[in-house]
C-alpha cells in the first residue's frame, strides 16, 4: 500500500496555521475522496476540510484543539496496493480537482455569508 500524507492546507493568503476542532475520522477508518476529515478554524475562516484521496486513516498526529502550522503533516491514509501504477495514480490524486477545490471555496464562502448575516 501506497502512504499518503494529509497536510494542513493553507486557507488564505495570510494564513499560516489553523486549529483543528474535530476529526470527522477514526484511525481505522476507511474513507473516500471528499469524506470530510476535520474541521479547521483559523483567524479568518472554518472549514472542513475533505479527503483528496480514498483509502484507510492508519494515523492522526494531532488531536482536537491542537494548532498546527499550514503544510504539516496531520494525518496518514494509507491508498492503493503495492505496483508501480499506483505509485503514478498517487501522483495524479495529490493535485485537487478543480470541482474539489470551487466546492471547498464555495462552502467557505456560503459560510462566512450566513455567518454576517447572523
Amino acid at each position: 500500500m501506497s502512504r499518503f500524507e494529509i497536510k494542513m492546507p493553507k486557507l488564505g493568503e495570510s494564513i499560516t496555521e489553523g486549529t483543528i476542532i474535530s476529526w470527522s475520522v477514526q484511525v481505522g477508518d476507511i474513507i473516500k475522496e471528499d469524506d470530510v476529515l476535520f474541521e479547521v478554524n483559523t483567524a479568518k475562516v472554518s472549514a472542513e476540510i475533505p479527503s483528496p484521496v480514498e483509502g484507510k486513516v492508519v494515523e492522526i498526529l494531532f488531536k482536537e484543539g491542537d494548532t498546527v502550522a499550514v503544510g504539516t503533516v496531520v494525518a496518514i491514509v494509507y491508498i492503493g496496493g503495492e505496483n508501480s501504477e499506483d505509485e503514478d495514480s498517487v501522483e495524479v490524486s495529490k493535485v485537487p480537482s478543480l470541482m474539489r477545490v470551487l466546492r471547498l471555496f464555495l462552502r467557505l464562502l456560503l459560510r462566512k455569508l450566513l455567518k454576517s448575516r447572523l
